[in-house]
C-alpha cells in the first residue's frame, strides 16, 4: 500500500469517526416515549473500533514518516516539519500585513492620534510570496512522494 492510499483511508476513518460520534449523541437521550435512531451500545463498539483502526493507521503513518526519505534524501519528517512551519509563518506575515493594511482607523478632526505604518507592506508582501511559493512547491514534493513511498 502506498502512503497516500494510508493517508486517505485516515481521512476516511476520522470523517466516519465523525459521523457515528453525532449519531451517538443523539442517541444517548432522546424524547420519552421514542427511539433513538441507533443503538448507544453497538455505536459504541463501533466508535471504540473505528478508534483502534485509526491507532494503526496513523502509528504505521508515523513509522513510515520516520524511515522514509525525499527525492533529494531529506527524511519525510523533516520536509513536512519544514512544510509546516513554512505555513505558520506565512499565517504569521499574512496575519502583521492585515493588520497593517487596516484602513478602518479614521481621524474625525485633526486633533485626534494618527496611525501610520511602521513596515514596509510591498517589501512583506513580496517575501510572504515568495515563502507560500517555497510551501507550494515542498506540499508538492511530499504529496508526490506520498504516491511513491510503500508503507512496511
Amino acid at each position: 500500500m502506498k502512503l497516500g492510499e494510508l493517508l486517505m483511508h485516515r481521512a476516511d476513518l476520522a470523517k466516519r469517526l465523525g459521523q457515528v460520534e453525532a449519531r451517538l449523541k443523539e442517541a444517548v437521550m432522546v424524547q420519552e416515549g421514542d427511539e433513538p435512531d441507533g443503538d448507544p451500545t453497538e455505536l459504541l463498539v463501533e466508535l471504540n473500533a473505528l478508534y483502534d483502526q485509526m491507532g494503526d493507521v496513523v502509528s504505521s503513518i508515523n513509522v513510515t514518516n520516520a524511515t522514509a526519505t525525499m527525492a533529494d534524501g531529506v527524511p519525510l519528517a523533516e520536509a513536512l516539519l519544514r512544510r509546516n512551519l513554512l505555513g505558520k509563518r506565512i499565517k504569521s506575515y499574512q496575519q502583521v500585513i492585515g493588520a497593517a493594511s487596516t484602513s478602518s482607523v479614521s481621524r474625525y478632526s485633526r486633533n485626534e492620534i494618527k496611525f501610520v505604518k511602521t513596515v514596509d507592506l510591498p517589501a512583506l508582501q513580496r517575501h510572504v510570496d515568495g515563502l507560500s511559493k517555497q510551501h507550494r512547491d515542498l506540499d508538492v514534493e511530499i504529496q508526490q512522494q506520498n504516491w511513491e513511498i510503500e508503507v512496511n
